[in-house]
């Protein structure tokens, strides 16, 4: 994600009509995916101000947003019994607001946790429209893995024929006995 990206991306979190404060007001969970690519944006902002201290008012007034709003949303929604993710909650909710605090204090206060290095996936129904997709999970590298794919990674589909080794499945009728598959 490149720092401009970042940033379109926390002004529609932070102020946009799809963004995570418009799912808060409904009640709704944004989801670990989307809470982990908007605090990755937040990082990459931080990363591209290299030390200095002047921030754009509609950038500032996205991150005042998430860092306040969205913890008095949620709060908001448990005393009227909405019961939230755990991990929202305990982990998402305060990385986000030291996240956004560390933008204005100019040091980065997040303890990334084990495994921060890696990524998270989330696997969707193939039926689903790219639209929908890019618009739950903004900055998301969306991927097809499906036997329609394009290479390399038709490759993971469970039907590409790795050299010529056909996959085989058993024949419920009789045990003991295998058949191929059809697409191997």
């Amino acid at each position: 994600m490149k720092p401009q990206q970042a940033k379109e991306l926390i002004l529609q979190e932070g102020r946009g009509e799809g963004g995570i404060m418009l799912f808060l007001r409904m009640g709704r969970d944004p989801g670990p995916v989307r809470m982990h690519g908007l605090i990755h944006a937040i990082r990459m902002l931080f990363n591209s101000m290299g030390g200095r201290y002047k921030i754009e008012r509609d950038v500032a007034a996205a991150l005042f947003a998430l860092g306040t709003e969205m913890p008095a949303q949620i709060e908001s929604w448990r005393r009227s019994g909405c019961v939230w993710r755990e991990d929202l909650v305990q982990r998402e909710l305060v990385r986000l607001m030291l996240a956004v605090e560390s933008v204005f204090e100019g040091e980065w206060l997040v303890d990334d946790p084990p495994g921060a290095g890696g990524m998270t996936i989330l696997v969707e129904n193939c039926r689903k429209k790219l639209g929908t997709l890019e618009r739950a999970t903004p900055g998301a590298l969306i991927l097809d893995l499906t036997s329609k794919a394009e290479e390399p990674w038709v490759r993971v589909s469970p039907f590409y024929p790795h050299g010529g080794i056909r996959s085989l499945t058993r024949v419920a009728s009789s045990p003991g006995r295998l058949r191929g598959s059809g697409k191997g």
